[in-house]
């Protein structure tokens, strides 16, 4: 087996470990809102603070980023969403794929675990 698919697999393994035991923890009581800093619950309605905010979450396949600039309406005024396998996809791909055949090139591309969304963003 190739080491990126062994790694695939261990990576399979490592996330059901982790999802079984954040299961058996989950704590007891009242799921609470999401709110912003004063205290409000954030609706899609609200009216937004006229500010910029990056907000990175750890992700599947690695940081997912999000970029938001308000102008104080109720819809931000620039959204920017970058996915975590678009840049490895850029920089590796090309390097991987030197003195492949055409045949191979599905094959490597997709054991790079990359997601096509990323790549549409």
């Amino acid at each position: 087996m190739p080491p990126r698919t062994i790694v695939q697999i261990k990576g399979i393994e490592e996330g059901l470990h982790i999802i079984e035991n954040a299961i058996d923890n989950l704590p007891e009581g009242p799921v609470r809102a999401t709110t912003i800093e004063d205290g409000k619950r954030l609706t899609p309605f609200s009216k937004m603070p006229k500010d910029e905010a990056f907000h990175f979450v750890e992700n599947a396949r690695g940081e997912l980023m999000f970029h938001v600039v308000s102008t104080g309406d109720s819809k931000p005024y620039r959204v920017k969403v970058r996915g975590p396998t678009f840049g490895p996809i850029l920089v590796y791909l090309p390097k991987i794929l030197r003195g492949a055949y055409i045949a191979d090139m599905p094959v490597i591309y997709w054991s790079l675990d990359n997601c096509p969304a990323d790549h549409d963003r």
